[in-house]
């Protein structure tokens, strides 16, 4: 549906030559306000027109290319001046696969700024992807009988009988295509039949099935090239149809002409090169009159032909082989073309469609009889499982424990090198799920496996997910350990043995972490410098991963210094860019900040639900990492909304989920948090927000978070002396404590601190 839609949005006409189509596309580029250079040759290899796609000095990343194609298709499809006002109908959305409802997501997203009505149909059970748009939703019924009987007079010109009509009314119980089928096969009947000499009573079958293969059992001498038409598909293309010789050699396009007059298929192109049947339960229907070892032997015919005769089809969709492999119940070819599918999609960043196409694979190979190499294939197969798992449904999505823990038993007891990538996707995913202990355990295999046998590999990435793992655990000074000795890998460049870019540039990384443990150490002018040099890799490396990954922590770190402007700003950069790209993890943990940010400085109300709907989304992904300061900034703004009740709950998640993990880099920030919130009572309860902050203060000076401490331990003497207490000592220790720090410094904390000491400070 989409290829149609761009050939229409286009102007495209298959009869034309190569020249031509491509003359058109890079006008129709043009029109929108496209770089013609970088989006015509993937349109091209999009529409696959012939040839291939010209060599460019400068090849897009694949999640580059992707995304450059997709805004490309939504710029054609809605953004011209010239179509609008515009009617966008998208029928049968239940049968989108995950890259066209990446792409309507895209649309839709933008429709508030269009003049454009958008239609979309889809199955009662299909859930509504968009529920935030602004839309309206129409349940449609059965008809009722008069309607079912001018629906029954538009479909055929001959004279009813009123027997013949209640009987279908009858039947059709409403369903507009049981009556229009029913009509059909009232043309197709003789007189008697219809009812038009009294003498017979048409047959009504039960179901709307039964009335569709009915149908197309009167059509006895088009049962070869239904057959065939049937098994390949929905849709097929009909140069395929014409190879696989349905009619023994006789001409083809009288026989396609009659099922088209019959309305059982349809051309969809101009030049009638791709037909189909014209409603998905036709399809079904004529499908399920092929016998099945009829079917299997079609299928085996179908796959043999695309590999022969369509080599570049065959290379191109390998999926589509596998598919016919898989029906003619031949399994062991099955499983190297869905094998082939599954890399191409990752290829082209569609992690999606890869994981199905690997775990496809998985069950051929089941199928299929085992020998000496039966499984490493598996282990193959289930490191790309877990992969593409992560790539299209985050680090900690379902079923990716499970394939990298399949894959690291075989790749453990044989030594092989794709070991180093399945510690990284089971770290990645520990660790993402805030289980911390794993997380380290597979740190320290990786930094065996550097000194054992692949150090260029592994090395720096020991050390990056050690230093992480401290850091969330607030050993702030191991964590600088490990995270310090990530970096000299910088001097080399980075050998990266991953299908997909799953964790962004080590050393980038390496940077932007060290830079939020510098920061809670009170190092601020160090803490700047990394940070600078994490932004600094990130554009000169040009991955998408790693860009989110370095904008999104110099956002937090702007936070963690209470720099809203700032941190507003990279937070909105952050998650701009990962929206854009689908970049699962940092698009959905974005989110949550961007939604906090903005009902900070507006809304309080209404950013309550959006928070929350945002943390709802980030556990739904099997995402815990973080967890703690998420529930803190949730109290936070709950607070500010004017619900204690409602904070002191989010705190007491907090709390919850840092006994759960042991995750303790905010717990500074919740302490302080919940001693505002008790402040913050109908009845103020000022010793117990006193006790609290002591504690805050105690926790970040065993941590050595000094910067933490100092804002800590302000807030102690302000509620301090609000309570008539002597607070001399404390003044003390903040006064020591501001010295450490450069007298230059503009840090937020530090001034507040400084105005806390001043006398003038006595009366705020």
């Amino acid at each position: 549906p989409v290829t149609r839609g761009l050939e229409s949005a286009c102007g495209l006409d298959r009869g034309e030559g190569q020249a031509a189509q491509m003359d058109k596309l890079r006008a129709a580029v043009v029109g929108v306000g496209l770089d013609p250079d970088d989006t015509v040759p993937l349109l091209f290899d999009l529409l696959a027109l012939g040839g291939s796609r010209p060599d460019r000095d400068h090849a897009a990343d694949a999640q580059e290319e992707r995304t450059l194609l997709l805004r490309t298709l939504q710029s054609l499809l809605v953004a011209d001046p010239a179509r609008h006002p515009m009617l966008l109908v998208i029928e049968d959305l239940q049968w989108a696969d995950p890259t066209t409802m990446e792409l309507l997501w895209r649309v839709v997203n933008d429709l508030p700024k269009l003049p454009v009505l958008c239609i979309v149909t889809h199955r009662q059970e299909f859930t509504w992807p968009w529920q935030r748009q602004p839309s309206m939703q129409v349940e449609l019924g059965p008809l009722a009988p008069e309607h079912v009987r001018e629906l029954a007079g538009t479909v055929t010109d001959a004279a009813l009988d009123e027997d013949v009509l209640e009987r279908v009314c009858a039947a059709a119980d409403g369903v507009p295509l049981f009556v229009e089928e029913m009509m059909k096969i009232l043309a197709l009947a003789p007189a008697a039949d219809r009812g038009e000499s009294g003498r017979s009573e048409p047959t009504v079958p039960a179901t709307l099935h039964g009335l569709l293969a009915e149908r197309l059992d009167r059509l006895p001498d088009l049962g070869e090239v239904l057959d065939v038409a049937a098994v390949l598909g929905r849709e097929f293309d009909r140069g395929l149809l014409e190879a696989l010789d349905p009619l023994g050699g006789a001409e083809l396009g009288p026989a396609l002409d009659e099922l088209a007059a019959h309305d059982v298929v349809r051309r969809v192109d101009d030049g009638g090169a791709r037909c189909e049947f014209k409603h998905a339960l036709l399809h079904d229907a004529a499908y399920s009159r092929v016998l099945r070892r009829r079917r299997q032997e079609l299928h085996a015919r179908v796959a043999r032909t695309l590999v022969a005769r369509f080599p570049e089809r065959a290379e191109r969709e390998p999926e589509l082989v596998a598919h016919h492999w898989s029906c003619a119940a031949a399994p062991g070819e099955a499983e190297r073309y869905w094998r082939a599918a599954g890399v191409r999609a990752l290829e082209r960043a569609a992690f999606i469609e890869a994981a199905e196409h690997f775990r496809r694979g998985l069950e051929a190979l089941d199928r299929a009889e085992q020998d000496a190499d039966t499984e490493e294939r598996r282990a193959d197969l289930l490191t790309h499982l877990g992969a593409a798992l992560q790539a299209g449904h985050g680090y900690a999505a379902a079923g990716v424990e499970d394939a990298y823990a399949g894959a690291g038993a075989r790749w453990r007891a044989t030594g092989d090198e794709r070991l180093s990538a399945v510690i990284r996707g089971q770290w990645m995913f520990h660790l993402v799920a805030a289980d911390y202990d794993s997380a380290y355990e597979l740190a320290e295999e990786m930094l065996s496996l550097a000194a054992q046998r692949f150090p260029d590999a592994s090395l720096a990435e020991g050390h990056l997910y050690a230093g992480m793992v401290h850091m969330y655990r607030a050993e702030l000074q191991l964590a600088r350990e490990d995270l310090e000795q990530a970096i000299p890998a910088s001097e080399r460049p980075e050998r990266v043995a991953q299908v997909y870019e799953a964790q962004g540039h080590t050393v980038a990384g390496a940077h932007a972490y060290l830079s939020s443990v510098l920061d809670s150490m009170g190092q601020e002018r160090e803490s700047r410098a990394h940070s600078d040099l994490s932004l600094e890799l990130a554009e000169r490396i040009d991955r998408p991963v790693t860009r989110a990954q370095a904008w999104f922590m110099r956002a937090i770190l702007h936070l963690r210094r209470a720099e809203a402007g700032e941190f507003g700003d990279w937070i909105a950069k952050a998650h701009a860019y990962s929206a854009d790209r689908n970049i699962r993890y940092w698009r959905t943990i974005s989110s949550a900040y961007s939604n906090w940010g903005r009902a900070m400085a507006g809304d309080r109300q209404g950013g309550v639900a959006l928070l929350e709907a945002s943390i709802d989304s980030y556990l739904k992904s099997g995402a815990r990492l973080g967890l703690v300061n998420l529930y803190v900034l949730l109290a936070d703004l709950q607070l500010a909304a004017g619900s204690q009740s409602a904070a002191l709950e989010a705190i007491a998640q907090a709390e919850e989920e840092m006994a759960r993990s042991g995750e303790r880099l905010t717990e500074v920030e919740l302490l302080s948090c919940k001693a505002r919130v008790l402040i913050g009572a109908p009845r103020p309860a000022v010793d117990a927000a006193i006790a609290e902050l002591r504690r805050a203060v105690a926790v970040a000076e065993r941590q050595g978070a000094r910067r933490p401490q100092l804002r800590a331990l302000g807030q102690l003497i302000t509620q301090r002396r609000r309570a008539g207490e002597d607070v001399a000592a404390d003044e003390s220790r903040l006064a020591a404590l501001c010295e450490q720090f450069p007298s230059d410094s503009q840090l937020p904390d530090l001034r507040r601190a400084r105005a806390i000491l001043r006398p003038t400070a006595h009366t705020t």
